[in-house]
């Protein structure tokens, strides 16, 4: 590896390092010069990391979501149990690697707030380009996809996997509004849960980066940044039985 290299590298974790400790200095860096493969990097691993800690929660899930269906749903409780069995270990092996997914939802995550962000930019008239605002979605990004999900897989590890009958259980361990219900129905808590300390922080450094680089009214900035937020929310909610 070349000492050029080197140095772009530590430059590019540098900058997202200033995403948590000095975000006005990362967003300009981001404007100077747009950079996210480090980005991805890390918060990829970090979210892989944390999906593959949650995997005895997720199995031991899967097992009482199919008990509870096999006792309400009379054609999957006439089936020979070996049909149950190999219906359960199909939805176990999707469990069991769904991990190595991570970079792809990653990846789109990036993208489509990317996206959001551009038109939000036009509508304004601001001044950015799209990979500038790839590069700020993909480093900001770190907080939810990364250090979030590394917090809440933590939560669920000392919890116990013993501990989660469904995936409304796991979803609300996000520490956030979800924690002030009880006995909510599973939707409304998945909801709940999308409205988190780290949702709210990467909202904040997606509307103040948007505003600093596009420049733009922070009003408008703040639009797409929740909108991106909401967005994310609903495949989690429409999962949800």
């Amino acid at each position: 590896m070349s000492v050029e290299s080197i140095g772009t590298s530590r430059n590019e974790l540098a900058v997202l390092w200033d995403v948590v400790v000095a975000p006005r200095s990362a967003f300009d860096a981001i404007a100077q010069r747009p950079r996210w493969a480090s980005a991805f990097l890390v918060t990829a691993l970090l979210g892989m990391l944390a999906a593959y800690l949650q995997i005895p929660a997720a199995e031991h899930v899967t097992r009482a979501t199919m008990a509870q269906q096999i006792a309400h749903n009379p054609q999957l409780a006439a089936m020979p149990s070996e049909k149950q069995a190999q219906i359960l270990a199909n939805v176990l092996v999707w469990t069991r690697i769904e991990w190595l997914a991570i970079p792809v939802f990653v990846l789109l995550a990036a993208l489509i707030t990317a996206l959001l962000m551009t038109v939000a930019k036009a509508a304004a008239g601001g001044q950015a380009t799209f990979a500038g605002l790839f590069a700020l979605a993909m480093n900001v990004g770190l907080i939810y996809w990364g250090v979030g999900y590394l917090f809440i897989a933590a939560l669920i590890t000392v919890r116990g996997s013993e501990n989660f009958s469904s995936a409304a259980d796991m979803i609300a361990m996000w520490p956030g509004l979800a924690w002030l219900t009880h006995d909510a129905a599973p939707k409304t808590v998945a909801f709940l849960a999308g409205i988190n300390v780290f949702s709210i922080w990467s909202a904040v450094l997606l509307t103040l980066g948007l505003e600093r680089i596009a420049r733009i009214p922070r009003l408008a900035a703040a639009v797409p940044a929740v909108v991106a937020i909401l967005a994310a929310e609903i495949p989690v909610i429409l999962s949800i039985q």
